[in-house]
């Protein structure tokens, strides 16, 4: 019993059993140094093929062993590696139904992880060959060196979705706390030195100013909608017929009700259609890339030369720097300077708390005119 030769296809490869009444394995190596007759023509490569399927068997019986072993934990049914899993995660991903870029940045947060991790298995009942909870936390105190906590916030859920997807396949034990359980007051405890990303307000003249130098029309139309709108790049690069009526636009913001919240309007952002928009098409749009659209913006606002890179791909409030998501905050800034309620400008951008919205609106409060109806309440009290 043991490895044995085997024709197959055009091919002499070899083969292996442990006993009589078990089914032989094929070692997917081909046996190199035998004539038509299986007899040895050349002894040194007959050796080297052999030398390499007696390993190809070790390490499947070792394997075998290891997840026999798994057997005894709670839904564990083999050892894999964190990289062997993660390429299996990204292809469930794929068939997924969340968006495009939630999906590339799961899958940038998980890269980090696989090139750290490469070595490790996800469960293993050698405990120093899996990941533990002290590596993943010196591995998050190293990425806050040039991090911003959002980016560490965003990581770490990419990893914990991972995790339990682990534990649905059976390969980490149901019963067992994810290794990445970093509560977020432990991510804040960390002195991230990423900047923190606070986006600009953008004015009129300065808007003008990019439609005015913009040659590309497409990207002209592409700045009206969002500046007219509110709405971000992904929502307009995904519109449908079904979501631009004759008056207005319709985008489900919120997919998942996480505020627990009872009123299915909150989860709707509803734009009524300026006349600028109104002659646009919107199927020229997809043509757009975001990178392309915040480069050529970035040339003429930000005063960016085209062969000079940028720095940063941060920038923070009053620095003079714009990118897209800075039109959904100039929107909402224009909308409170009108007149707009809190409450208002969040159901126009499909916020759900106002705390969210109230981030958005770049005014000073207390510079807000004060309703006629309290001013002469407080002048009504006597004077003493």
């Amino acid at each position: 019993m043991g490895l044995f030769t085997r024709k197959q296809g055009l091919g002499i490869y070899w083969y292996y059993v442990k006993r009589p009444d078990i089914k032989s394995f094929s070692t997917g190596i081909k046996c190199d140094g035998l004539d038509e007759n299986k007899k040895i023509k050349n002894k040194s490569s007959y050796e080297r093929t052999k030398k390499i399927a007696q390993d190809v068997v070790y390490q499947k019986l070792q394997n075998v062993q290891v997840d026999n072993e798994l057997l005894r934990f709670k839904n564990v049914t083999r050892a894999i590696l964190l990289t062997d899993a993660i390429v299996q995660y990204k292809i469930h991903l794929e068939a997924t139904k969340k968006a495009k870029n939630s999906r590339d940045r799961e899958g940038s947060s998980l890269n980090k992880f696989q090139q750290k991790f490469s070595d490790k298995y996800i469960f293993h009942t050698n405990r120093e060959k899996y990941l533990q909870h002290y590596e993943l936390n010196n591995f998050f105190v190293e990425l806050s060196k040039k991090n911003a906590e959002k980016t560490l916030k965003n990581d770490n859920g990419a990893l914990n979705n991972f995790y339990k997807w682990c534990k649905k396949k059976g390969y980490y034990p149901t019963e067992n706390t994810n290794p990445n359980d970093l509560i977020l007051d432990t991510i804040k405890e960390i002195k991230c030195g990423g900047k923190t990303i606070e986006h600009n307000n953008m004015s009129n003249e300065q808007f003008g100013l990019l439609i005015q130098e913009e040659p590309n029309k497409v990207y002209r139309d592409f700045y009206r909608m969002l500046y007219y709108t509110g709405l971000n790049f992904t929502d307009i690069y995904n519109l449908k017929p079904t979501n631009v009526l004759d008056d207005r636009i319709v985008v489900l913001r919120a997919k998942q009700d996480q505020y627990d919240t009872k009123d299915p309007e909150k989860r709707w952002a509803i734009i009524p259609k300026h006349n600028v928009v109104s002659g646009i098409d919107y199927n020229t749009l997809v043509v757009v890339e975001c990178r392309n659209l915040r480069r050529s913006m970035q040339i003429i606002l930000n005063g960016r030369k085209e062969d000079k890179p940028k720095e940063s791909k941060t920038h923070n409030d009053g620095d003079g720097n714009f990118c897209i998501q800075c039109f959904r905050h100039t929107f909402s800034t224009n909308m409170d300077t009108i007149g707009l309620t809190d409450p208002q400008v969040k159901f126009l951008l499909g916020h759900l708390p106002t705390s969210i919205t109230q981030g958005y609106i770049h005014n000073d409060k207390t510079l807000k005119p004060i309703d006629s109806e309290i001013v002469e309440a407080v002048h009504s009290l006597p004077h003493f």
